[in-house]
C-alpha cells in the first residue's frame, strides 16, 4: 500500500511539479516582474506570477529574461542550445554558452524557449471544431468536423488529426469525405526533420471507398520565426486503395509537399496554415494525386474560435465512369475550441 502511494506521489510530481517563481522578465517600460517562465512560442512569452496570474507578453516588448533553470533555446538559424537564461545588462542580448564559449545573441533571434521541467500534461495541445448547415429547398443537411491532438516535446511532434464532411440529401445517396492521419516528426540538426506518417481516407465524390497509406519523409524548415514557419518535404508511401467500381489495388507513391504557417498568439489569436501535397504514382506512370488545404482560425473569446477553411483534392486515376470526378473541393465554416495553444 505504501509503495503504491509513493508511486502515485512520484507520478503526481512529474505531472504537476513546478519550480519556484524566481524567474525575472524585464519589459519595455523598464519594469522587472518576478514569476515563472512557462515558455516562448510563436512570439508570445508565457509568464506565471503570484499576484497577476498568467501573463502573455509579446516577445518584441521583452528587454531581458533571467532564470537559473535550464531551457531549450531555439534560435532563428535553427541552432538549439540548452542553458539558463541570462541577459547582458548593457545590450539586452541573451548570453548563451556554445562550445564552452559565452556568446551574445539578440533577443529577436530567439524563436522558442522550453523549460526542461515542463509538466507532462502541458505537452499536449489540441482543437476541435464543428459546423452544421441545412437547406430546406432541397432538404440538404451538411455536418463538418475537424479535430487534432498533438504531443510536443523538445524534438518531437506527434499529431493525430481527423477532418470530415458528411452530406445528407433526401433524394440522393449520402456522401462522405474524411481523412484520419497520424504523424510522427523528429527534429534534426539545422532545421531538418524526419517524418513518419499514416493516413486513412474516404471520398465518395471521387468514388474512393477507402485508401490507407504509410510512409517516411525528410524535410526542412526553410523559414522559422516567431510568426511564420515555411517547410518543404519529400518522401514515399505505400498505399492500398479501393474504388467503388474496382477491385482493391496496391500502389507505391512519391511525396513532394510544402507547408506555410502564420500565427499571432496575442489576443485576438490568429492561426493560418496552408499546405500542398503532390503524390506521383510510382506504379502507374502518369497518375498524380494532389491534396491542398488552407485553414484559418480567429479567436472569438479566450480559447473559442471561428474557423474558415478551403480544400481541393485532385486525382487523375479515378474510375472513368459516369458520375466520377477528378476534383473535389469546398469551403467549410465552423466554430471550435482549443486548449494549450
Amino acid at each position: 500500500m505504501h509503495l503504491r502511494l509513493l508511486a502515485l506521489s512520484v507520478m503526481s510530481g512529474a505531472l504537476f511539479a513546478t519550480h519556484p517563481k524566481t524567474d525575472s522578465v524585464k519589459v519595455v517600460n523598464g519594469n522587472a516582474i518576478l514569476g515563472e517562465i512557462s515558455g516562448l512560442s510563436r512570439g508570445i512569452l508565457t509568464f506565471k506570477t503570484d499576484s497577476l496570474g498568467t501573463l502573455s507578453v509579446k516577445w518584441e516588448d521583452v528587454r531581458g529574461v533571467s532564470s537559473q533553470y535550464t531551457f531549450e533555446i531555439t534560435l532563428v538559424d535553427g541552432d538549439i542550445v540548452f542553458d539558463a537564461l541570462r541577459t547582458d545588462p548593457e545590450s539586452t542580448d541573451l548570453l548563451i554558452s556554445r562550445g564552452g564559449v559565452e556568446q551574445k545573441v539578440p533577443l529577436r533571434q530567439v524563436v522558442t524557449l522550453v523549460p526542461i521541467e515542463t509538466r507532462i500534461w502541458k505537452r499536449f495541445n489540441g482543437a476541435v471544431s464543428l459546423g452544421y448547415s441545412y437547406l430546406k429547398s432541397n432538404t440538404t443537411t451538411q455536418f463538418t468536423t475537424d479535430a487534432d491532438l498533438r504531443y510536443v516535446t523538445r524534438k518531437r511532434l506527434v499529431d493525430l488529426s481527423f477532418s470530415g464532411v458528411f452530406v445528407e440529401q433526401q433524394t440522393l445517396t449520402p456522401t462522405r469525405r474524411f481523412v484520419a492521419q497520424l504523424s510522427w516528426r523528429e527534429d534534426l540538426k539545422e532545421r531538418y526533420f524526419a517524418l513518419l506518417f499514416g493516413q486513412y481516407s474516404r471520398n465518395d465524390e471521387l468514388q474512393l471507398a477507402r485508401r490507407a497509406l504509410v510512409g517516411p519523409a525528410l524535410g526542412r524548415d526553410l523559414v522559422k520565426t516567431n510568426r511564420t514557419i515555411f517547410s518543404v518535404y519529400g518522401g514515399a508511401a505505400f498505399s492500398r486503395e479501393r474504388y467503388y467500381s474496382e477491385e482493391p489495388r496496391s500502389n507505391a507513391e512519391g511525396l513532394f509537399g510544402t507547408q506555410y504557417q502564420f500565427f499571432r498568439l496575442n489576443s485576438p489569436k490568429v492561426d493560418v496554415t496552408a499546405y500542398v501535397n503532390v503524390w506521383p504514382n510510382l506504379v502507374t506512370w502518369g497518375r498524380i494525386r494532389m491534396d491542398s488545404n488552407i485553414s484559418s482560425r480567429f479567436e472569438l473569446y479566450k480559447d473559442l474560435f471561428f474557423s474558415l477553411s478551403a480544400f481541393d483534392n485532385y486525382d487523375n486515376g479515378t474510375p472513368g465512369q459516369i458520375g466520377a470526378a477528378t476534383n473535389d473541393n469546398g469551403v467549410v465554416l465552423s466554430i471550435g475550441y482549443s486548449f494549450n495553444r
